[in-house]
């Protein structure tokens, strides 16, 4: 069901609705998938799934900011690069169908959803193929001031659990016994310390969008609430992990007063 914009959006902005609903479109989908972590992690198990949303879930949060501190052109290369696949895939099923002189009914049904998500975006072919690439995701941790170190830490680290690499595979599938080395058949435990990082990149995320989106009444509300949360989540690491968050409240404090 799509819901609408708050009727504060005309003055809050002065993108178009579409680029305006792209960057709350990545909130709300770091809201569901960091709802599905948190449920994986209140159950104590499948703490792969939990590395792999992790990391899906940041990327969304720096895009989100890094959509919203540039203009539209920023919009047109993320919602091109977005359906680009698409336009392969149709150019090569068209191809096939072609060659073989008749459809199938599935390829008539995925071509005719595949070219519907193409047409939203308001771009031809042409100008879809002509876009300038997205940056790497390091440049954009750069460019939103986030840093090299949280995108090796998040990015290429939660590549291990991602792409599946011999890392992966040695910390939680690979064990060792009498027998030799084997496989390791054991619950993969979730850290919830990983929420941390997650949870801040989120929030950071909201914040830059109100700041620079959205500055209206209902945006303050919004802040106030985002800063809240905030403080809860230093407060509650700082408990449940002194000796790794012991350093939170002063990190907070040093926040607030940039």
């Amino acid at each position: 069901m799509a819901v609408a914009l708050p009727a504060e959006h005309d003055t809050a902005t002065r993108l178009p609705t579409i680029h305006f609903v792209a960057v709350r479109g990545l909130l709300l989908r770091c809201s569901n998938l960091a709802e599905a972590m948190l449920r994986l992690v209140a159950e104590d198990d499948h703490g792969d799934a939990v590395r792999v949303l992790a990391r899906s879930i940041s990327e969304s949060a720096v895009k989100a900011m890094w959509l919203c501190g540039g203009d539209e052109e920023r919009y047109l290369r993320f919602m091109a690069d977005g359906v680009s696949s698409e336009l392969e895939f149709c150019r090569q099923t068209e191809a096939t169908i072609k060659e073989r002189g008749w459809a199938l009914p599935i390829e008539t049904r995925v071509l005719a959803a595949a070219r519907d998500s193409i047409k939203s975006i308001g771009l031809t072919e042409e100008e879809i193929r002509s876009a300038k690439r997205l940056p790497d995701l390091a440049s954009m941790y750069e460019d939103v001031g986030i840093g090299r170190l949280s995108y090796v830490a998040v990015h290429k680290l939660g590549s291990h659990a991602t792409h599946g690499t011999w890392m992966e595979l040695l910390v939680n599938y690979v064990g060792t016994g009498s027998e030799g080395v084997g496989l390791d058949t054991s619950a993969v435990l979730p850290d919830a310390r990983q929420l941390f990082d997650v949870i801040l990149a989120i929030l950071e995320a909201m914040e830059r969008v109100v700041l620079t989106l959205h500055r209206t009444l209902a945006g303050e509300e919004v802040l106030e609430h985002v800063r809240c949360a905030e403080q809860g989540l230093f407060d509650a690491m700082a408990v449940a992990y002194p000796e790794d968050f012991g350093w939170a409240a002063e990190e907070l404090l040093r926040r607030r007063r940039r």
